[in-house]
């Protein structure tokens, strides 16, 4: 059981943006906060705390996808960074999609 890290910068995120996680093997979930970017790891989402904003704890793929009304509606303001935790039950192995612009900017 652990987490995995990302982050997309604010100049980087742009909505309707789009995260996917898909499970190779495994039950990966996905977890999305938003805040200044943190020198400690400290933003970074999970589902022992409330930092999580967006999540999907699926049996299959997981996946959110955030509006620019919900960014600012969930307290997040457009110079935050999005911080995203996937949580991998026993051995997951996962493929990580984040799209921008309806899908036609892929991030990673």
């Amino acid at each position: 059981l652990a987490y995995v890290h990302y982050y997309l910068s604010d100049t980087q995120k742009d909505f309707p943006l789009m995260i996917s996680v898909s499970p190779v093997t495994g039950d990966p979930d996905l977890y999305v906060s938003c805040g200044d970017a943190p020198s400690d790891g400290s933003k970074y989402p999970s589902w022992q705390n409330a930092d999580a904003k967006w999540w999907s704890d699926n049996q299959h793929i997981d996946s959110v996808e955030i509006s620019a009304s919900d960014w600012s509606a969930k307290g997040c303001k457009a110079t935050d960074s999005a911080y995203i935790s996937i949580y991998g039950y026993a051995n997951a192995t996962f493929t990580l999609l984040a799209a921008r612009d309806a899908g036609a900017t892929q991030l990673f």
